[in-house]
């Protein structure tokens, strides 16, 4: 996904011809677009941080946000601030949508089969999960002239609004 938006957006920055990267600046509506594509895995939901214009896939509890924090080949996740408005604290400390809870009033059996039933527990473990308690971070650096790096893993908010790998922490490879 990652790979295929940075072609994506690269290719219409040199179609355009600006002098401006403003076209490839709009490398993260492109990559909120196809991360939502995640929010159709069992156990998962999307989410919209605070008032943004894109949602947040949250699978099993598990926030999944992707995150162009630099076009400079050398930086590192916390070289940039992640906490620069109130979506981004948003995704930082999401919490699942309400749901309305069960009201039994003793109808029938709907004998369900066997993937239903799973989906049912599936379901009942995302609700009954009281808060998001993880955030997993794709970190993307790029620029219009290339894709420089892409690591993902658990990551925490620290009291000056950047990102830590926290526990899992991976290099990915790209092409």
């Amino acid at each position: 996904m990652v790979e295929a938006e940075h072609l994506a957006s690269s290719a219409a920055q040199e179609a355009c011809g600006h002098q401006s990267q403003s076209v490839y600046g709009q490398f993260h509506a492109g990559i909120s677009e196809r991360f939502a594509d995640f929010g159709k895995l069992p156990g998962a939901v999307l989410v919209r941080p605070g008032r943004a214009p894109y949602q947040v896939p949250v699978v099993n509890g598990v926030a999944l946000y992707p995150w162009r924090h630099s076009r400079h080949p050398e930086d590192d996740l916390g070289s940039s601030r992640f906490g620069t408005s109130e979506a981004r604290l948003a995704v930082a400390n999401l919490l699942p949508r309400p749901v309305q809870g069960v009201l039994d009033i003793g109808l029938p059996d709907p004998d369900l089969t066997e993937d239903e039933k799973r989906l049912v527990e599936i379901a009942e473990s995302v609700m009954n999960d009281p808060a998001v308690t993880r955030l997993v971070v794709v970190a993307i650096r790029s620029s219009a002239s290339g894709l420089h790096a892409v690591e993902w893993g658990e990551v925490a908010l620290q009291p000056d609004e950047r990102l830590e790998w926290v526990g899992f922490h991976e290099n990915l490879a790209i092409s």
